[in-house]
């Protein structure tokens, strides 16, 4: 695969300095908490700053703390609307080109029918807010099933909507295979998380520590997703960068 299509997270300890050595992008994360956009604004963009030195490719990571896209509430949509457009419009100030933001599902909380209507209704307002410079991505994290996330990409139905799938969520949330999560979405998906877990802990483990057959699941990605960009959202990128140029799969 092209180098280029990969980006380390800053959650990594190492990104900085594995990304420059293998030259790969950064994922910016630090604005997952909505209060480093504002509250915590100077000291975190000074980390971020570090974070992202001798970089020149950026995903970002939006924020999403107590905020739900799906909500039924009219005020707490409009605090999740507000948040997403504050942190669309950052990300372009670091030339990002590509947003993700979690999908805000709780089986507990929604009934799938409301999910998706308010998502729909959501992601429409908010795509009429903004313009077209970065693609957004809709993570899945207590999704248990793509076919929702599929109903709300077809609905919305914008070139610059896309899945973020999230791997190690689909490993630990659901029921149904990384595999056929991948097959199911196909060329919807726009952007992959990449780590690995037992199957019952979402711990961003490295690539291969888990129970996830990542050879396959790369096989899978060239096949059904070939444009999707991949970032390695693991706590230590150094052994999973190295595994994937042992296995071929980053052309060093």
């Amino acid at each position: 695969m092209d180098k280029n299509k990969f980006y380390i997270s800053s959650i990594a300890s190492d990104a900085n300095d594995v990304a420059r050595k293998h030259n790969l992008g950064i994922e910016i994360s630090d604005f997952c908490t909505a209060d480093n956009m504002d509250i915590n604004y100077n000291e975190t963009k000074e980390i971020v700053k570090k974070e992202i030195e001798g970089i020149n490719r950026f995903t970002f990571h939006g924020p999403f703390n107590e905020l739900f896209p799906s909500a039924i509430d009219t005020k707490a949509r409009r605090l999740a609307m507000d948040r997403f457009i504050e942190s669309y419009n950052l990300a372009k100030m670091y030339h990002a080109n590509r947003i993700i933001y979690h999908s805000g599902y709780y089986s507990n909380m929604y009934y799938p029918i409301w999910f998706k209507e308010k998502s729909i209704s959501f992601w429409r307002e908010f795509f009429s807010s903004i313009d077209d410079a970065i693609m957004v991505c809709m993570e899945n994290v207590f999704d248990d099933d793509p076919e929702v996330l599929i109903n709300i990409i077809d609905e919305v139905n914008n070139p610059n909507f896309k899945i973020c799938l999230d791997i190690g969520h689909a490993n630990c949330y659901t029921k149904i295979s990384v595999l056929d999560w991948i097959k199911r979405l196909n060329k919807r998906i726009g952007h992959f998380h990449i780590h690995n877990n037992d199957g019952f802990v979402d711990t961003h483990n490295g690539i291969n520590d888990g129970i996830i057959n990542m050879k396959e699941v790369f096989e899978a990605i060239n096949v059904y997703a070939p444009n999707a960009t991949i970032t390695l959202e693991v706590l230590e990128s150094k052994e999973s960068v190295d595994w994937l140029i042992k296995e071929g799969i980053i052309d060093e």
